[in-house]
Order: structure tokens, then C-alpha cells, then sequence
């Protein structure tokens, strides 16, 4: 793992705070610090977690700092839930400078971007 990885995965600073059959939850007191106007970009990496087969819904709470994954348990489970959610940030981190010129008004093109990578990117992981 590259240096900036490394730097932003310690930043971020992700804990399970819920691993039970079905339900997946993570904890990161840095989701609270996200400012209301950069919300629709945790839409698009919401929309990340969709493409995942198996993922029901995603809930997240900025007030809880919380990411909470509902998935179904007969075509996903949680190993390799987290192994998703290293892809997504992976590609996240990869792709910061592209997301960095990408203004609230042009995400839609972005998130179309994304999907793109995430699904070469999931289809290599063998996952």
C-alpha cells in the first residue's frame, strides 16, 4: 500500500462497530466532519455500495458516524463485504485528483466514471 493510502485509510480511521448475519456496520467519527454541501458525494459512493450484488441498502448517518450495510446473507457475507469496501476505497483514494475537479454540480459524470473503475477493478479482485 501506497504511502497516501496508507496515510488516508489511518485517517479515515474505520471500525466495525456491527457484524452480524445481514447487517454490516462501520464507524468513522470522520463521516460526522463531512460539511452538508459535499454530501452528494457520499451519494456517489453510495451508489458504489449498490453495484455490489448482494447489498440491499445503505444507510448513512453524519450525526451516528456511522455506515450501516444491509446485505443479503444467502450471496454475500461480511469477508467479503470488506473486501468491497477496501475496493471502494482504493478507488476512491486512487481517483482523488479526478474527484478533487469534479464540483457538486458535474457528479453525476463522476459517479458514472467510478462505476466504471469499480466494476474493472471488481471484476480483476476476484471477490
Amino acid at each position: 500500500m501506497g504511502l497516501k493510502k496508507h496515510f488516508i485509510k489511518n485517517y479515515l480511521d474505520f471500525k466495525i462497530v456491527e457484524d452480524s448475519t445481514g447487517l454490516f456496520k462501520i464507524y468513522s467519527k470522520r463521516i460526522g466532519a463531512i460539511k452538508d454541501k459535499d454530501d452528494i458525494y457520499i451519494d456517489k459512493v453510495v451508489q458504489l455500495f449498490e453495484q455490489i450484488n448482494g447489498v440491499d441498502s445503505i444507510n448513512v448517518s453524519k450525526s451516528d458516524c456511522i455506515i450501516e450495510v444491509i446485505y443479503n446473507p444467502n450471496i454475500l457475507n461480511s469477508a467479503k463485504l470488506q473486501k468491497y469496501i477496501d475496493l471502494i476505497l482504493d478507488l476512491i483514494i486512487e481517483n482523488s485528483d479526478l474527484i478533487k475537479t469534479h464540483t457538486p454540480n458535474n457528479t453525476d459524470d463522476l459517479a458514472v466514471v467510478l462505476a466504471a473503475k469499480f466494476n474493472q477493478k471488481a471484476a480483476t479482485a476476484n471477490i
